[in-house]
């Protein structure tokens, strides 16, 4: 066997090149652009950089279908750079929508993004065959094409790894300084240039009549029957119990019924992806009817679906993530009808659909990010002309008393559209500007807090006032310590039932029930002077205060002081923590401060 010699792998890098010129620049331009931001460690200030950066990444997978079909239609070598010319300009276009000052965009900016990179990432894997070409070719092109990918990762991971090692050599035993941001510098120049380069030489010929030689993998098909196949049939056992569960209880589904039903068509789909090759092999004809019954049983989890998702809907109005579960719910629903109803039966409508779906949604009126904050907006209308803080389409901070959901709501919507969109939506409601005057960034918005109070509502956060969680408790000062001659800390915590702590002086703190309560004994806890219902004291404090994470609570409040037998205590919390669920409390943790005088010195 002989091995691949220097002057071979420069032969394959410029073939490579040659083959896709408007890639590697683009790859290279895109390193530069990254290694600019990390060795000025990001930008502070606005910066077209940003821009370059997600116009070159999503350049990767766009030049690359144009270019693929380029060569799958034998254009020739100036017409498949004209092609390419075009996903260029569409490139800058793109670049132009990005914001500069990208610190301080809406999150709708990289959501779009996302979108944008996952449609043209299935394009990838549909325009090599297009709808021309046998089935085996579109399975084993993106086959091969995908383990070019994997084994680029795991070089890039060990050629890393190496350089990053030998650098460390370097700043340990000569002293020669590496500044920290070199290894970050190294793997972008690794993964932004070797990666793609090295990606793109194994890229199989996508040119008509060459000749292929397709054999399926024995790996995968172990992979397909043995470990994902087993995995889907416990998905559909676990789904159709619950079913049964709903149907004869008359259950509205939970909305957390969601994510296993993704997860078990995701697994499904995959499944019939990798099986598919193998339905015109000789004794597995069974694979059809199988694939066949696949998407009859997933029918009812579907309708299971949309009444899941539809019930958060109704009560949360439409945000990003419950949009895409509603689309990606409805294209499996025109996966399965495809699948049952279509002849073709063909793998490459999958990623097809998939790409159209993720580009339709990406923008417009219709679009995500549209929808999700114009639902937002009408709920948050509704609240406000309800609780008549908003009137004849103005805000005013004079109104009734809200009550304490609706201002719940109302916070959560407004921290939803600050972080996602930006106020702008809202901003007719008011005559004070929402954006904060700064020259660093034009999309810096005020915090929704300041939102809320010019609305004349005290903001609060989700958590807060919720029949369920954890609340702390901290004090929000230092104790007097004047009148006890002891001091010990004690700090215990709910893993117990029944736990004795020596504080010295003869004196031990037994917790019992958790640390609901504590009880002051002796060493042998035969002796017992007084005990103390730490939780009577913590939802005391609950009911004068809104329950939140953190409160800063006065040290006065704080201090629990009891005595007996004897024994004078004040126990000097500086946090406690409270599970607090409906009207019950339970202490989870503690850190505080005992003060005690002994039996022996008291008078």
């Amino acid at each position: 066997m002989k091995l691949p010699s220097m002057r071979m792998a420069i032969q394959d890098a410029r073939d490579t090149f040659v083959r896709f010129p408007a890639i590697i620049c683009n790859a290279i331009l895109g390193t530069a652009v990254a290694l600019i931001l990390v060795d000025h460690e990001g930008s502070g200030e606005p910066s077209i950089l940003f821009s370059i950066l997600f116009a070159t990444i999503l350049g990767i997978p766009l030049l690359f279908s144009l270019a693929v079909y380029a060569e799958r239609k034998n254009f020739r070598w100036p017409q498949a750079l004209g092609f390419q010319a075009i996903g260029i300009l569409l490139l800058v276009v793109y670049a132009s929508t990005v914001p500069q000052d990208l610190t301080f965009a809406p999150t709708a900016v990289p959501g779009r993004f996302f979108l944008f990179g996952a449609a043209l990432s299935f394009l990838m894997m549909f325009i090599p065959s297009g709808n021309d070409t046998p089935e085996q070719t579109f399975w084993h092109f993106n086959w091969q094409f995908f383990l070019r990918v994997v084994i680029a990762g795991v070089y890039a991971g060990v050629l890393f790894t190496g350089f990053a090692l030998a650098l460390a050599a370097l700043d340990n035993l000569f002293g020669v300084t590496i500044p920290g941001k070199r290894y970050p510098e190294l793997w972008v120049a690794i993964v932004g240039l070797f990666a793609p380069w090295f990606t793109l030489a194994g890229t199989p010929d996508a040119r008509p009549g060459v000749a292929r030689d397709h054999p399926y993998p024995r790996g995968m098909k172990v992979f397909a029957l043995y470990i994902l196949g087993p995995i889907v049939l416990v998905y559909l056992v676990i789904l159709y119990a619950y079913l049964i569960k709903v149907l004869v209880a008359w259950d509205w589904p939970k909305g957390w019924v969601s994510g296993l039903i993704f997860g078990f068509a995701g697994c499904g789909v995959l499944l019939v992806v990798l099986l598919k090759p193998l339905i015109e092999k000789e004794g597995m004809v069974w694979i059809r009817r199988a694939i066949l019954w696949f998407h009859i049983v997933l029918v009812p989890l579907l309708v299971m679906l949309f009444l899941a998702i539809g019930r958060r809907v109704s009560e949360y109005g439409i945000t990003e993530p419950r949009y895409i579960a509603l689309t990606v719910a409805a294209w499996l629903g025109i996966i399965v009808l495809y699948f049952l109803l279509s002849r073709k039966k063909a793998l490459r409508f999958i990623p097809l659909s998939l790409c159209l779906m993720a580009f339709g949604i990406s923008f417009g009126p219709w679009g995500v990010f549209a929808v999700s904050e114009s639902s937002q907006r009408a709920r948050l209308e509704t609240l406000l002309t309800s609780a008549g803080v908003l009137n004849n389409g103005r805000v005013t901070a004079t109104h009734p008393p809200v009550p304490f959901e609706d201002v719940q709501e109302i916070s959560g919507i407004l921290t939803y559209l600050r972080d996602a969109h930006g106020f702008e939506s809202i901003q007719p409601w008011f005559e004070t500007n929402l954006r904060i005057d700064t020259a660093v960034s034009r999309l810096r918005y005020k915090p929704a807090s300041d939102i809320a109070e010019m609305m004349g509502i005290t903001f609060v956060q989700p958590w807060e006032g919720t029949r369920g969680g954890s609340v702390t408790l901290r004090a929000s000062g230092g104790f007097p310590v004047i009148g006890y001659d002891r001091l010990a800390r004690f700090s215990p915590y709910a893993g117990f039932n029944d736990r004795v702590d020596t504080l010295g002086g003869g004196v031990c703190i037994r917790s019992r029930d958790g640390i609901n309560t504590l009880t002051f004994t002796g060493p042998d806890t035969s002796v017992q002077y007084l005990t103390v219902d730490l939780r009577a004291h913590a939802a005391a404090i609950l009911q004068g205060y809104d329950r939140n994470v953190i409160k800063a609570v006065p040290d006065t409040i704080m201090m629990l002081r009891a005595s007996g037998n004897g024994l004078d205590v004040c126990i000097c919390p500086w946090s406690i923590d409270v599970w607090t669920k409906d009207d019950s409390t339970r202490i989870t943790y503690m850190e505080a401060i005992v003060l005690f005088t002994t039996p022996e010195r008291t008078p």
